[in-house]
């Protein structure tokens, strides 16, 4: 079960990751030598990101990453690793720390 959850999960980041560098290539040029130019906003824009502390972002940029845990969530339900009560989540309970871990 813990392995046919890793592969989905492992899949799952392939996709997040093939989807990031999709978007990044519409950021900048490609080269003739095979190189790829970043443009400086979006360099100074992802440093900026990176420096962040995620309670720190924009909601905007939040809402971002918001989306990715969903994606993270459904999978996990579609394999019932969330389905004891304990482990229910709901829109409010995301993130809270309840249980003192």
């Amino acid at each position: 079960m813990l392995e046919d959850i890793r592969e989905k999960l492992a899949d799952q980041e392939h996709a997040r990751w093939s989807r990031w560098m999709n978007y990044l290539f519409t950021k900048g040029k490609f080269n003739g030598d095979g190189s790829f130019t970043i443009e400086s906003q979006s360099v100074t824009h992802w440093l900026r990101q990176v420096k962040t502390d995620y309670k720190d972002l924009t909601e905007k940029e939040k809402d971002s990453d918001r989306k990715e845990a969903d994606n993270t969530l459904v999978l996990l339900r579609s394999v019932d690793f969330l389905k004891e009560k304990a482990l229910q989540v709901d829109a409010g309970a995301v993130g809270s720390d309840s249980d003192g871990g």
